[in-house]
């Protein structure tokens, strides 16, 4: 090959360039893509009864979409992948356990073990609608999952 053939390669606005540009594009298409699916979950979760069906939706729109984005190689850097991660994380702090509601009761557990010291022998739904449980407790008490049994 001859210089100026290897010149004209590398010159911008080369077919190389321009495929690496595409990948550029593909590739932050895909991160927001990703960002978008996570922020629609997190809009799904903050509903007071979230559809399943939804979940399943928004899972598979946006899977489906990073996929088709990422089906050709794509130049990612681990920065890229660890700041979409960490963008992602973010997201997902401000959406609710759905499918998870265990959480709720060890809440509740450790707040009797703070009061009363033991969490066992006395069920939740003894609580609700007691004045002397502070609102921000009566709205755990709304998401524990058999609240007439007690904790084991």
């Amino acid at each position: 090959m001859t210089v100026s053939a290897r010149l004209a390669l590398a010159a911008p606005g080369s077919p190389g360039e321009h495929r690496g540009r595409a990948s550029d594009l593909r590739a932050m298409a895909a991160a927001a893509a990703c960002l978008g699916t996570v922020g629609t979950l997190v809009l799904l979760s903050r509903q007071v009864a979230p559809p399943i069906i939804g979940y399943a939706g928004a899972l598979a729109v946006g899977g489906a979409l990073v996929s088709l984005l990422l089906w050709r190689p794509v130049a990612l850097t681990a920065r890229t992948v660890l700041l979409v991660a960490a963008a992602a994380h973010m997201l997902a702090l401000f959406g609710h356990t759905v499918f998870e509601d265990d959480y709720y009761r060890f809440l509740w557990d450790g707040w009797r073990v703070l009061e009363a010291a033991t969490p066992y022998g006395v069920p939740p739904a003894q609580f609700i609608d007691d004045p002397a449980i502070p609102p921000e407790w009566q709205a755990v008490l709304e998401w524990i999952n058999y609240p007439e049994l007690p904790t084991i």
